[in-house]
């Protein structure tokens, strides 16, 4: 890996810990915010991403129905969903 590379990857890592940006600054030695701010960018998208792929799957999941269940009754069997 490259050191702007592994700089890259320690802003992003920090970012996700939440750190400040002015931490970050002081740490990866960014003169320029707006700089910075184009990795935290690039990083809130995946997580949007990621926010918006689980929301999803939840609705569709929410959505489904349930198994088929089998009732024996003294006519027959019916057929009902969880």
């Amino acid at each position: 890996m490259r050191s702007h590379g592994l700089r890259y990857a320690i802003v992003r890592i920090l970012f996700d810990l939440g750190v400040a940006p002015e931490d970050i600054m002081a740490i990866t030695g960014h003169a320029d915010i707006t700089t910075l701010m184009k990795y935290g960018k690039a990083r809130n998208r995946e997580r949007a991403a990621a926010r918006a792929m689980a929301a999803s799957t939840a609705n569709a999941a929410a959505n489904k129905p349930g198994p088929r269940i089998c009732k024996i009754t003294p006519h027959g069997f019916t057929t009902a969903r969880n």
